[in-house]
């Protein structure tokens, strides 16, 4: 399926939405039960979970490097301690918290699904989950046929990721066209390889089995048909 991701504001249903994406296989979507800390405004003392979730609503979509990932989602969030610390003449409160976080975490070699929004002639650009960025170069072969020059905006396709980079904590990735190998392909061979066992194991001929009478022999059998 290719739905979007894309929101603002975290809520429940779009972290059940997120969650259930962790358990796709190869959706690179992960549960990360995970400790942060945090620093509150003044004006956030007595809506402290208010202040907290402005904080993690402006990490959504962004890189994170203590969870090595994209954060998409939060929730069961809790205070590690009843009350916050300030320090010296900082005016911020200081908090220590447990969330479960949801993190996009695409690794080299994983299959990607994305939607095309953007084609060139040796460029492919695609949108995964609708909301991150991949690009697919042509491969620097002359003579061949690319089979990213067939698509529309609009198609969908399979990529494999190659690179993972950000840039101002924006994920990007770049990948090649993932080509399944189709059934006639697969037919071809195993007939080949058929074909080469036919050839390696040797042949045997069957010898016919003479039956011999001699003349006494025969003589019974036509002297027992008389009688």
């Amino acid at each position: 399926m290719f739905l979007s991701i894309c929101f603002v504001r975290m809520d429940r249903e779009r972290f059940e939405l997120a969650l259930a994406r962790t358990k796709e296989p190869n959706s690179c979507f992960e549960l990360v039960h995970s400790e942060r800390h945090v620093a509150l405004p003044p004006r956030f003392v007595c809506k402290v979970k208010k202040g907290i979730c402005e904080q993690l609503d402006k990490e959504l979509h962004l890189y994170s490097t203590q969870l090595q990932g994209v954060l998409i989602g939060y929730a069961n969030m809790k205070l590690m301690q009843t009350c916050g610390i300030v320090m010296d003449d900082d005016p911020y409160v200081h908090f220590n918290i447990q969330v479960d976080f949801i993190v996009f975490k695409p690794r080299i070699g994983c299959q990607m699904k994305g939607i095309v929004n953007k084609t060139s002639v040796d460029h492919v650009g695609c949108l995964v989950y609708g909301h991150f960025n991949a690009s697919i170069p042509r491969p620097r072969v002359n003579g061949t046929m690319w089979k990213g020059s067939e698509l529309k905006p609009g198609d969908k396709c399979v990529l494999v990721v190659d690179h993972i980079f950000s840039r101002n904590r924006v994920l990007s990735m770049n990948g090649h066209l993932y080509i399944p190998v189709t059934n006639q392909a697969t037919t071809c061979v195993k007939r080949k390889q058929e074909e080469s066992v036919d050839k390696d194991v040797p042949t045997i001929k069957k010898k016919k089995k003479k039956c011999i009478l001699d003349h006494q022999n025969v003589a019974d059998v036509y002297l027992a048909k008389t009688k």
